[in-house]
């Protein structure tokens, strides 16, 4: 019989209370990484050491059922900012705690009628609060104007001269809508390749397929690609390709496609799960301008994209099929390194683009279509990271996946004043009874403790967006804290080994 813990009514508050105690407990470990005083965790997983705020984050279970609760919503917010931009982790877990502990003496406490704040009215003033800071960050912020600028960027978040000097040249070179992946190798040093690739605005058709759930993306190498803006409505439809592929020595396979049924996901999920079964990836399509993205796909990948006026699904064959050397995916994008050798015909689909500049398009279509001929004549970049060994190459990439995601939201919405500055800054300029005032110099204050003294220099900055979104998603689990007064959770099954007298017993 499955037991279960019930905490509600007049015990509400002792809920709540163990919600927060579980949060506290995370967040404490997580911000004391922050900052250039922070300090490093030991995970057991893969013996790795790091500082990176959402990997300490997932590795964070507690004993007790309802304080555990409390440390999954870590879990879950520093994963969502990671998620959309790739930094800011530990800013978000930081900014969380101390919001929740500025808004706890607002709400009604148990057994008083009045002089609380309802939950309800809590949380509309915190969005209101939450508003007028985000107006105030945008009002602060300053576009990158300069190489040197870029790479002061990158050094904030990855610690490390070398790396910032080849991160910020390579975004400001590729520009704010090139793309620079990061990967371990075996070298003692490190090295930047551009090779040719293209990046769309979709990602995988169901999150099973993640195969690096640390960082919740799917991560392949040296794979055929498939390309169609078909809906595959059952697998069974493309037999005929995936019987040569796998009479080609091929146990795997991507398939862009228009959109999946739930059938044809679950046959890709069986076969993946099945020993020896051949392995299908299905990738949603681009979502703007989805044919003519894919055209470029085509260009850069190889093979033949079958469009569904053009040609039934059902004929794709084996020289249809592309190829990507190595494929990044999470749910909201997807990058795809295709082969030097094609050359001609990305440049050939750049000048197709080029002259339909020459049409009257609107400005945002007109940016659209210039982002896609940098990316065929420019490719990304490939950053790999060495080390003297796998733990450093370890906690070096992670550093670097930080700071390519800071440089490139830099480059496109601007900085502002770094290390907790600029929400230090706006909490000055909220009024005395703002949640928010008590709540944003968080980060900096940690930033100080972490490191002792800490004299913010100038050229420190943060990229804005980064900044925003920790904010919003901090403001998001605090307001969710705010209104819970109940738990239901299952009971932990524990098992006690008996000991009588140093003999072993049963």
């Amino acid at each position: 019989m499955i037991e279960r813990i019930v905490l509600g009514g007049k015990d509400g508050i002792k809920a709540r209370d163990s919600l927060v105690k579980g949060l506290d407990y995370s967040v404490d470990i997580v911000k004391s990484t922050l900052g250039p005083g922070g300090r490093n965790i030991f995970l057991e997983k893969k013996n790795r050491v790091t500082n990176d705020g959402v990997s300490i984050a997932q590795e964070i279970f507690l004993d007790d059922e309802v304080e555990n609760l409390g440390a999954q919503k870590v879990k879950e917010i520093t994963a969502k900012i990671n998620d959309e931009v790739g930094d800011g982790t530990t800013s978000g877990a930081t900014l969380a705690q101390a919001i929740l502990k500025a808004s706890l003496p607002k709400l009604r406490q148990e057994g008083a009628i009045a002089g609380g704040t309802p939950p309800m009215k809590l949380v509309e003033q915190l969005t209101d609060e939450l508003n007028e800071a985000v107006a105030l960050l945008n009002g602060m912020a300053t576009p990158i104007e300069s190489e040197e600028q870029m790479i002061e960027v990158a050094k904030v978040s990855v610690e490390n001269e070398e790396l910032a000097q080849l991160i910020g040249k390579a975004q400001w070179e590729l520009g704010p809508d090139g793309h620079i992946m990061v990967e371990e190798w075996t070298k003692d040093h490190t090295v930047l390749e551009h090779t040719p690739g293209i990046r769309i605005d979709n990602g995988y058709a169901s999150s099973l397929l993640v195969n690096n759930p640390e960082k919740g993306i799917l991560e392949l190498t040296d794979t055929p690609v498939i390309l169609t803006n078909h809906t595959v409505q059952t697998m069974s439809t493309l037999e005929g390709v995936l019987n040569q592929l796998v009479q080609a020595g091929y146990t795997r396979a991507i398939i862009v496609a228009r959109g999946f049924t739930e059938e044809a996901v679950a046959t890709c999920m069986k076969n993946s799960n099945t020993p020896n079964g051949f392995k299908m990836f299905p990738i949603n399509a681009p979502f703007t301008d989805q044919v003519q993205v894919m055209y470029d796909m085509e260009a850069a990948l190889g093979g033949k994209f079958i469009n569904n006026e053009e040609r039934p699904l059902g004929s794709i064959n084996m020289s249809d099929v592309g190829h990507a050397s190595k494929v990044l995916c999470d749910r909201f994008s997807s990058t795809f390194v295709g082969a030097n050798n094609r050359e001609e015909e990305r440049e050939a689909r750049a000048q197709v683009l080029e002259k339909k500049l020459e049409s009257e398009l609107s400005d945002f279509e007109r940016r659209d279509i210039g982002r896609r001929i940098s990316q065929l004549r420019k490719g990304i970049s490939i950053l790999k990271v060495g080390g003297i060994s796998e733990t450093d190459r370890r906690y070096k990439k992670d550093k670097a996946d930080d700071a390519v995601n800071a440089v490139r939201h830099a480059l496109k919405e601007g900085i502002v004043p770094g290390a907790g500055q600029a929400l230090k800054d706006i909490a000055d300029k909220m009024d005395d009874d703002a949640i928010l005032k008590q709540a944003l110099p968080a980060v900096y204050n940690q930033i100080q403790t972490n490191a002792g003294k800490f004299e913010v220099p100038e050229w420190v900055k943060d990229p804005v967006k980064v900044v925003r979104v920790s904010l919003e998603k901090a403001c998001s689990v605090a307001a969710v804290f705010a209104t819970a007064e109940g738990v239901i959770v299952t009971k932990k099954q524990r098992y006690n080994a008996f000991i009588n007298n140093g003999q072993g017993g049963e």
